[in-house]
């Protein structure tokens, strides 16, 4: 689920798989890589014992996702976001270090509406408390990647794989978003979307946000 938005219809969705975050807290390191490729094509991630901590968003059963081999990387599978779809996974002590999180988007041609990729700092069930770290927006009709709310845009890229990298620093309250290779935008991670302060130094979940695409 996205802060202030406005909703528009779409037929297909964007793809997903995810490189890995990691965490380095001096010497040691953290892991989390995501391929969807230990799941079944067709499996809907909603939440269940053997959907690897995906569910829906306030834990909604319906805003979940399907894991489909229509599109992949590397491996056979990725996670398809359109619809419903409101996935979300959380994390749990990642509150120092640099946290490089990186995931791969594929978005077909044919896309059409508005899509999201959120990372929040704080995310809890029924909404209190939550803060908006980074929140892309994927727009078909402006064929833009733009940053919200602070305007910064980059050309949407279509039919390839594309890598969305975070850099996360918690140390010094850092953050850099790059699309395609190219530097998006740049600011304290506590900034929060709105860029009024508030945030915290830790990384809660991230939500993959159809929004009717």
């Amino acid at each position: 689920m996205k802060t202030n938005f406005k909703r528009k219809i779409g037929v297909l969705g964007l793809f997903f798989v995810f490189l890995g975050a990691t965490v380095t807290l001096g010497a040691n390191a953290r892991f989390w890589i995501e391929n969807f490729d230990s799941y079944t094509n067709g499996q809907f991630l909603d939440g269940g014992a053997d959907d690897g901590g995906w569910k829906g968003w306030d834990n909604n059963p319906s805003a979940g996702a399907y894991v489909t081999n229509t599109q992949s990387h590397t491996g056979p599978n990725s996670v398809d976001i359109n619809g419903t779809a409101d996935l979300v996974h959380e994390y749990e002590g990642y509150t120092s270090g640099l946290l490089p999180y990186r995931c791969l988007q594929y978005i077909p041609a044919n896309f059409s509406g508005e899509s999201y990729f959120i990372l929040l700092s704080e995310y809890n069930i029924g909404g209190s408390g939550n803060i908006w770290a980074v929140q892309l927006r994927f727009d078909s009709d402006l064929d833009v990647v733009e940053s919200e709310f602070n305007g910064e845009q980059a050309p949407l890229v279509y039919d390839t794989w594309v890598e969305i990298n975070c850099y996360i620093d918690l140390d010094t309250d850092w953050l850099q978003i790059w699309y395609n290779g190219g530097l998006l935008t740049e600011h304290a991670w506590t900034d929060t979307i709105q860029g009024t302060g508030g945030g915290t130094l830790n990384v809660a979940a991230v939500d993959l946000y159809a929004n009717g695409a």
